[in-house]
């Protein structure tokens, strides 16, 4: 493209530029004072003149992570109210790619090159996740009854219960508590696409003995902006009830949400289609069936994600006289079938456990200490589907087993931290340990029903070569940090970190497809399934993040450099004793980079902020792998991993002025390669959003109207937005074209 080196060098200006026009620093979540030379760091603010600020974890004594204030979050728009990774690609490091403007299509994100699969999410420290696919489910929540949503890249905090596993990071959630005052909420918003989204919230305020609780509900849908089908609609309920908040004593709290989304699903393009993105941004699913089989594979309504989830979780804290102690219950449940033309994929989860908590200061030294414990039923079955001329019928199961008992998780964790004058520290580890259960496989043919119950009671009978016996995943996870402030009003502070993060094995059921349909190879070479699996490994990622942090009257910057290395990675590669592919722990990859944040108080009616990134992640080893023309080396060491481009900038503009505000967002995604050969290139995109609102005053009851008007990818660029890649390069690899030009009109009341 005649403006690739154009776009890199535009980059480089501007971060010179605004480094060289103050020597300061940041709109940084710490507002630092002195007394007697030694500094006091107050809890987070948000900072006018940019949309994120930097925040401690609890328990924490650094600062190391990343929060959006009330502006950053207005930027993410439609998308951000009910997709929780729309509004994390504000921050540096972060590729979001929604399929459409709204979240609701699908979204694909990785953070510092981490798929979003294998980054930890968390809601109050409680995990949340699924598996087929493995990973958080960030679509559960309505943004609306999120007070913060906090982002830890690199060090990942001890006391989140990170699921299945962090090794890109830890997403932190946190609900908005019921408010004392009796208030409601209600908002209309509508747009392109038939979009639409109705929420309404109505808290009750203080009642009774120190009791308030809310309520909220939401209904958004939307047509597909290309094809056939619609991506809702997506319904939502959600409840809090709390004693005891406004006491300063004992707290007991209890919060429900429930999400039940329904959507047809986006058809991705080939490589060689994505090449020529201006014909083929329409391309999809066939809008009618004809009766051909062969025709008919491709109907949209065979395309199709149908998810329940509900969660439920308490939390109740004791202040002692050395800090407090905290115990959180929790239960998650997760109902989905997928349809995917000749296969449907159906889950069937259930979690409960607890983590109990204890922070406080004993001797001069904070303490963070706990332990988190969950059991888990995650059953999941592939059925085989068969497109006839009259529809589409099941056919049997291509994978049919049932768990014999429940997973385990136990999780210890303790830490230590503390402040000495300028220097602060943390140090501190945990123990992360995950039981899978055994499983019984039962053989199959057409024959059994279809329906999932039924036939893992009618079928062939069990498989002992498919069958598995539990086996065990642990690893140990220190942490160390240091912060020094190099002045005494704590304006300028250099601080440094390292964390050791993991991600739970995953993919079985391929492996297992893999195994069943080769069982004389595995056999002849001594090997079962249990073999396989007994040798896989838990992944693991050392990351180490060097920074400083500068503030000034209107500038600040924070400035950043970070290493990662990721260990014993699952990559399909060639196992000589079977002569097959499957997914073994052969991969190793580096990451590092550096990140900017960068914000300027032009007036006091207006600011301007620039976040850039770069970013290498490289494969430390070649692959082999046997194809149609034999063995072969895969030549990938040093090379990109896919989908992750080296640049990349969100840069913008704040203005507000009385009720008005107004927000420009460019947004540059650098070239990408689709393969790990890095032969498949992918061009580099900028895209411009544009977000705008006017708010009254009070007016009796009316505490305020708000009126809103987003629009998304303003210029109408054509650009391939979202790569489904896997990092080793096997599969089908798709491209999706990004959104075209939309628009939302918001109208909003508080009561």
């Amino acid at each position: 493209m005649p403006c690739r080196g154009l776009q890199q060098r535009s980059i480089a200006v501007v971060i010179i530029g605004l480094s060289l026009t103050y020597n300061g620093m940041i709109a940084q979540a710490q507002e630092p004072i002195s007394i007697d030379d030694e500094v006091l760091l107050l809890d987070p603010i948000e900072v006018s003149a940019a949309p994120i600020y930097s925040v401690q974890y609890p328990g924490d004594t650094l600062y190391t992570g990343s929060a959006l204030t009330e502006e950053g979050r207005q930027m993410s728009g439609a998308a951000g109210c009910t997709n929780i990774y729309a509004n994390l690609d504000l921050l540096p490091g972060v590729d979001t790619e929604t399929l459409d403007p709204y979240g609701l299509g699908g979204t694909f994100m990785r953070v510092r090159g981490i798929k979003s699969q294998f980054v930890g999410m968390s809601i109050e420290g409680l995990p949340n996740y699924g598996i087929m696919p493995i990973g958080p489910r960030p679509d559960l929540y309505d943004f609306e009854n999120i007070e913060t949503l906090e982002l830890y890249k690199g060090m990942a905090p001890l006391a989140i219960g990170s699921a299945v596993g962090n090794r890109g990071g830890a997403i932190a959630l946190r609900f908005r508590r019921p408010q004392a005052d009796p208030s409601a909420e209600l908002s209309q918003a509508v747009g392109s696409d038939a979009y639409q989204r109705s929420f309404a919230r109505l808290d009750s305020g203080t009642f009774g003995p120190d009791l308030r609780g809310f309520v909220s509900g939401s209904y958004t849908d939307a047509d597909k902006w290309k094809g056939a089908g619609s991506l809702g609609p997506r319904r939502n309920l959600a409840a809090g009830l709390g004693y005891g908040l406004d006491q300063g004593g004992p707290t007991v709290e209890l919060f429900f949400n429930a999400t039940d989304h329904d959507r047809n699903d986006f058809r991705a393009l080939d490589y060689q289609q994505a090449r020529n993105v201006g014909r083929y941004r329409d391309f999809d699913y066939n809008r009618r069936r004809t009766g051909d089989p062969a025709i008919d594979i491709d109907y949209f309504d065979y395309y199709h994600t149908s998810t329940e989830n509900r969660d439920l979780l308490a939390i109740a804290t004791l202040p002692l006289g050395a800090g407090t102690f905290s115990v959180k219950p929790y239960y998650a449940k997760e109902q989905a079938q997928i349809r995917n033309g000749k296969q449907d994929r159906l889950r069937d989860l259930n979690r409960y456990g607890i983590n109990a908590d204890f922070v406080g200061e004993v001797a001069g030294l904070e303490i963070s200490t706990g332990y988190w414990w969950e059991s888990a039923d995650l059953e999941k079955s592939v059925r085989r589907m068969q497109i006839t001329p009259s529809g589409r019928n099941a056919n049997g199961w291509v994978y049919l087993a049932e768990n014999d008992g429940r997973g385990a998780i136990h999780s210890p964790y303790f830490q230590l931290g503390q402040r000495l004058g300028r220097v602060r520290w943390q140090a501190g580890i945990k123990y992360f340990r995950y039981t899978e259960p055994a499983s019984t496989a039962f053989r199959t043919d057409a024959t059994p029903p279809g329906d999932w119950d039924a036939a893992r009671h009618d079928n062939l009978g069990p498989s002992p070569d498919l069958s598995l016996d539990s086996f065990t995943f642990d690893a140990w996870l220190p942490n160390l940090g240091v912060s020094w402030a190099l002045d005494p009003s704590g304006a300028t502070e250099l601080y440094a970190n390292y964390g050791r993060n993991y991600m739970r094995p995953y993919a079985f059921v391929p492996v297992t497809n893999i195994v069943a349909s080769n069982l004389a190879r595995f056999e002849a070479a001594g090997l079962s399934l249990q073999d396989v699996f007994d040798d896989w490994r838990l992944e693991t990622s050392d990351n180490i993040d060097l920074g400083l942090r500068l503030q000034r009257d209107r500038l600040a910057l924070t400035p950043s450099i970070f290493y990662a290395k990721h260990h014993d990675l699952l990559a399909v590669a060639y196992d000589p004793r079977v002569g097959l592919n499957y997914h073994q722990n052969v991969g190793g990859a580096t990451a590092w980079g550096a990140e900017l944040l960068a914000s300027l108080q032009l007036t006091p009616a207006l600011s301007a902020f620039v976040y850039p990134t770069y970013l290498r992640f490289t494969f430390d080893e070649d692959l082999t792998r046997r194809g149609p023309g034999g063995t072969k080396t895969l030549p990938i060491a040093g090379q990109q991993v896919p989908d992750t481009p080296e640049w990349m900038l969100r840069a913008g503009l704040l203005f507000e002025q009385g009720p008005w505000r107004m927000a420009p967002l460019v947004r540059y995604v650098g070239r990408r390669y689709a393969d790990p050969q890095n032969e498949q290139p992918v061009d580099g995109y900028w895209t411009l959003d544009l977000t705008a609102s006017w708010r009254s005053g009070d007016f009796g009851v009316l505490e305020g109207v708000r009126v809103g008007l987003e629009l998304t990818n303003l210029l109408d660029e054509t650009y391939i937005g979202a790569i489904n890649a896997r990092d080793d390069g096997s599969g089908t690899v798709g491209f999706y074209p990004g959104a075209p030009r939309s628009a939302v009109l918001t109208l909003a009341a508080e009561f």
